[in-house]
């Protein structure tokens, strides 16, 4: 976390009023979010609970300030990183002052507590997996709970994460395609396609992957045998929405980094695939601009222009 990052979420501990800390292997992160969130119904984020499978679990929800009710509006999931906890990736991709002047749902789900941690389930096989949570049916489920309750844009459901959290992005936009519109994925690895992971995605998927170049948690290169390079799950994701033509590129310097950006546009139904990367990057949820507009701006920028069909 860089000086601006570690400000911004000394900041937002206060104006919460939370004590922001890691969850220890000890603590439930589903009752470390309820103490930190009052029910307070004059507020627009609270605490939600729904049974999956037998199973209670939780997110944070906010509700825009913009929200009226008189039309369907996008939601947009926020996957934390494994071992970690939803009020904290609240802390370090805050994406509600967007929300509020985008009009969209914001979800920041809860992963289960398993083996003493919180990990997203990223197989869909629990032949295969590690994991028993079937977070693929908890996102449907908490998609059938907003519809429900608000007025929701199904065409434009979107998810982003960091680290543990991108992975799952990736994988709701395999396991999952026919609900998700687009992804974000950001400090997170695409596991290797194949018989453990099978990645069939119903339609071609725009996506903006962001990663630094000296990521040693997700090292841009990948880990042999269990995650892809991030220039191979580029291929893989160019190669699905029929990109065939070269990227154009930029270099944005932005506080002494230097970051690369590449566009591989005109895929299937107005597709893309937007790379960010920091040349020399940490596995961060990453603060940079462009032009003036911030990160998780950024984010939502690129997201929203793509819906089910594809290039709105």
């Amino acid at each position: 976390m860089n000086a601006k990052q570690a400000l911004k979420y000394f900041v937002l501990a206060f104006s919460l009023t939370l004590i922001l800390y890691s969850c220890s292997k000890d603590e439930d992160p589903a009752s470390s979010i309820r103490s930190r969130y009052s029910e307070d119904k004059n507020s627009n984020l609270s605490v939600r609970t729904l049974t999956h499978a037998g199973v209670n679990r939780e997110y944070l929800l906010y509700i825009p300030t913009s929200y009226d009710g008189t039309q369907d509006v996008p939601l947009l999931f926020n996957f934390h990183g494994g071992t970690d906890s939803a009020h904290r990736q609240l802390a370090y991709g805050d994406m509600r002052e967007v929300a509020d002047a985008e009009n969209f749902i914001l979800i920041y789900p809860q992963a289960f507590i398993e083996g003493g941690e919180t990990n997203w389930n990223t197989l869909k096989s629990k032949e295969i997996s590690k994991l028993s949570s079937d977070d693929f049916g908890f996102f449907e489920a908490i998609i059938d709970s907003m519809s429900a309750a608000y007025r929701v844009d199904t065409l434009r459901i979107y998810a982003t994460g960091y680290s543990n959290g991108a992975g799952m992005s990736y994988a709701l936009a395999c396991q999952s395609s026919k609900k998700i519109a687009a992804i974000a994925p950001v400090s997170g690895l695409m596991p290797i396609d194949g018989i453990e992971y099978p990645c069939d995605p119903t339609h071609p998927t725009s996506m903006l992957i962001i990663n630094g170049t000296a990521d040693e948690l997700r090292p841009y290169s990948g880990i042999s045998g269990y995650l892809m390079g991030v220039e191979q799950a580029i291929s893989f994701w160019t190669k699905n929405n029929g990109l065939d033509d070269p990227p154009t590129t930029a270099t944005l310097d932005n506080g002494g980094l230097t970051i690369s950006r590449y566009d591989y546009l005109g895929g299937e139904n107005g597709t893309e695939v937007r790379h960010y990367r920091v040349n020399g990057g940490g596995h961060v949820w990453f603060d940079f601009s462009e032009g003036g507009v911030e990160h998780n701006q950024i984010i939502w920028n690129f997201l929203s222009r793509f819906d089910l069909n594809g290039a709105r």
